[in-house]
């Protein structure tokens, strides 16, 4: 999950009340299933910030396990640590996150954008860099067409 600094923008969110919808493509159908969050664990390498409050992940340990049956977007699992990547790899952001009209969507929306070099991001975000909020060395940048990204719920 990403987005969930705090209102003071300088940690993370409490995990109580947030949940997650999962096994369907559309949130008001009834193979929806729910599970809530019990802890965030955050990156590593991200400092949350007020002014730099992109580029933030963490992990969300659920209250239970979760079993994915197929779908369009599969499961990954068995990952150590290391994903194998080059610069203009396509990758799918997917989510029920919040679009360009403000609200959250109702249906499962994902999108495929490029990788990009720690040297494009670093470019990007000049502030960042400066002040030493990024580690551009420990993350996924991505690049593509302005407003094809992922967002708060997704």
């Amino acid at each position: 999950a990403h987005c969930v600094l705090n209102d003071n923008e300088d940690g993370y969110l409490e995990p109580e009340g947030t949940s997650i919808t999962y096994g369907c493509l559309n949130v008001h159908s009834s193979s929806c299933k729910t599970v809530s969050a019990v802890r965030f664990v955050p990156h590593p390498c991200y400092t949350p910030s007020r002014d730099q409050d992109h580029d933030d992940i963490v992990l969300m340990e659920l209250s239970e396990e979760v079993t994915l049956e197929g779908g369009p977007f599969p499961f990954i699992d068995g990952v150590d640590g290391t994903v194998p990547w080059e610069v203009n790899m396509s990758i799918t952001l997917a989510g029920f996150g919040v679009t360009e009209t403000g609200g959250a969507s109702s249906d499962l929306q994902a999108v495929d954008v490029p990788l990009a070099s720690a040297l494009v991001c670093e470019e990007s975000n000049p502030t960042a860099l400066g002040k030493g909020f990024l580690n551009f060395e420990c993350m996924f940048c991505t690049g593509g067409s302005a407003g094809k990204d992922s967002c708060n719920g997704d």
